[in-house]
């Protein structure tokens, strides 16, 4: 819920400490989300999606991709 937040439009006014939490939600999920993919390069598990795009993407880019990828 905390990764779904941080992809919305916040007026500073409106949650001046919104910059503050996106900041440390997004640091967690890169760090997390790096150590999910090494244990899954040592243990040789393919994965079929870039998971740091979870935290670089747009919802709209995620909805592409997760589209396309339900297509397959």
């Amino acid at each position: 819920m905390d990764l779904a937040a941080c992809k919305i439009q916040v007026d500073e006014k409106f949650a001046p400490k919104f910059r503050t939490f996106k900041y440390r939600v997004m640091k967690d999920y890169q760090k997390w989300l790096t150590a999910v993919k090494d244990a899954a390069f040592r243990t040789g598990t393919p994965l079929r999606a870039e998971l740091l795009d979870m935290v670089s993407d747009t919802h709209g880019e995620l909805g592409h991709t997760a589209e396309a990828e339900f297509r397959v």
